[in-house]
């Protein structure tokens, strides 16, 4: 219910990668950069020359990648370019609504994809048991609103997605099934790309 300026505030205060006081005096010392992607890498001898999507280089004895700290929607490649000019953000992220629901009606997002609009726990495992809830009651109370027609194409939506689901090899891939069973009604293409989450 915060201001959206004051939300972005507390997220990135909540959610950033940061360690505990405890871990920081370990720390000293180690090389930190932000905001760049590694474009190659060699071993040299017993150390590993990495390169940035900056030119710069490093030779060092471990390379230690933390990734996924930035939602941005415009690059889950399981998404039409449809559905994401379709989609309200917010710093990259879709504005939700009640169930989690996005501006692309009957398309829903949880997890990393939904703290910018319910709090950083919607990243944790201590805020599933609310996200569940919340989006069955949204879907659940649709169902009723929309009738059987409705129900009834959602039910052959899941039906498919549940003998889809054991032949799934990768997270993407599983994301985009989740994808389409959950906006059957945008009438999207929901196919599986070649692998990029």
């Amino acid at each position: 219910a915060l201001p959206g300026p004051v939300r972005i505030r507390v997220f990135t205060r909540a959610v950033r990668p940061a360690g505990s006081d405890w871990i920081r005096p370990r720390f000293a010392g180690v090389t930190e950069t932000l905001g760049r992607s590694v474009t190659t890498t060699e071993m040299v001898g017993d150390r590993i020359r990495v390169r940035l999507d900056d030119g710069s280089e490093r030779l060092v004895d471990h390379v230690v990648q933390g990734t996924g700290f930035a939602i941005d929607i415009s690059r889950f490649g399981f998404l039409s370019p449809e559905i994401v000019r379709s989609l309200r953000t917010l710093c990259g992220q879709p504005r939700l609504g009640p169930g989690f629901e996005s501006s692309v009606a009957g398309l829903h997002f949880l997890g990393a994809a939904s703290d910018l609009s319910y709090g950083p726990l919607m990243r944790a495992i201590a805020g599933t048991g609310f996200a569940a809830r919340s989006l069955t009651r949204h879907v659940v109370a649709g169902l009723a609103r929309t009738g059987d027609l409705q129900r009834t194409k959602t039910t052959a939506a899941l039906e498919q997605g549940l003998e889809l689901a054991p032949s799934l090899q990768t997270a993407s891939q599983a994301a985009s099934i989740a994808a389409g069973l959950l906006a059957p009604i945008i009438g999207g293409d929901p196919t599986l790309p070649g692998g990029r989450s």
